[in-house]
């Protein structure tokens, strides 16, 4: 008669293995950092080109600087928009935005979709 069954193991030999397990994940990049759809991709490339093409010739006025911090600052954090500006613009300071810039961002961070056009734009400038 073949009796087979399975080897006897202690509990803390089966949480090492799930430990060890568990230790390999984390380089799975996938989990950190959302995929964006084929859409979302081209919709933050269009982003970028266009305020890439936006210049200008004189400075923005204090004033409107005030209504870009309020506007953009409450949607997203100030690191992400230096992200934006230093990607659009290369420079990581709205101080020395023009002020069709400053108009193209505010125009911009008033649309319903500005957070996660945001941030689709951030993670397409990541990953190049």
């Amino acid at each position: 008669m073949s009796d087979k069954r399975p080897p006897y193991r202690f509990d803390e030999e089966n949480d090492l293995e799930e430990d060890a397990d568990l230790a390999f994940d984390d380089g799975d990049e996938s989990e950190a950092r959302p995929e964006l759809s084929a859409e979302e991709l081209l919709k933050a490339r269009n982003i970028i080109s266009k305020m890439k093409d936006v210049h200008g010739s004189s400075a923005a006025s204090p004033g409107r600087l005030t209504v870009l911090q309020n506007v953009v600052g409450s949607q997203i954090s100030q690191e992400q928009l230096q992200e934006l500006l230093q990607a659009f613009w290369g420079t990581t300071t709205p101080k020395k935005l023009k002020a069709d810039q400053v108009e193209e961002l505010i125009s911009w961070a008033k649309e319903d979709e500005f957070v996660e056009e945001a941030e689709a734009v951030l993670i397409l400038l990541e990953e190049e």
